[in-house]
Formats: C-alpha cells, sequence, structure tokens
C-alpha cells in the first residue's frame, strides 16, 4: 500500500483544493451527517454552528508556516 501524496491537490466539483482543505471539508461533512442522526433540534442547531465555524476557519483561515505553499 502506498503513502498518499498530501502535497498534491484533490479535485473537488472540478476544482483543485490543497489537501488539508479537501480533509477539512471531508471532516465537517462526516459530523455534519453525524450531528443530523445522532441528535435533537437544539443540539443540531449548536453542532451545525460549531461545524460550520470550523468549516470557514479552515478554509478561510491564513495558512500556518508548516502548510504555506511555496
Amino acid at each position: 500500500m502506498t503513502t498518499p501524496n498530501l502535497t498534491q491537490p484533490v479535485m473537488i466539483a472540478r476544482v483543485p483544493w490543497p489537501a488539508h482543505k479537501a480533509l477539512a471539508v471531508l471532516a465537517a461533512v462526516v459530523v455534519l451527517l453525524g450531528a443530523l442522526v445522532l441528535t435533537a433540534s437544539h443540539q443540531l442547531a449548536f453542532a451545525l454552528s460549531l461545524t460550520g465555524g470550523m468549516l470557514v476557519w479552515w478554509t478561510f483561515a491564513p495558512r500556518l508556516p508548516h502548510i504555506r505553499s511555496q
């Protein structure tokens, strides 16, 4: 089995995404689906806001120095 190359962009909806952002989107979707299945309505609102905040931060926050593209 080979190790995935996280320096290559990942294609999502025909748009190349950096690997760390693609992983963040995947994690946010998994958390969101888990929240939809496992929570009541007031807990769902909290989970949705938390997931949305995490997704926005991961997508638009300045990159950390060790992930910054050259």
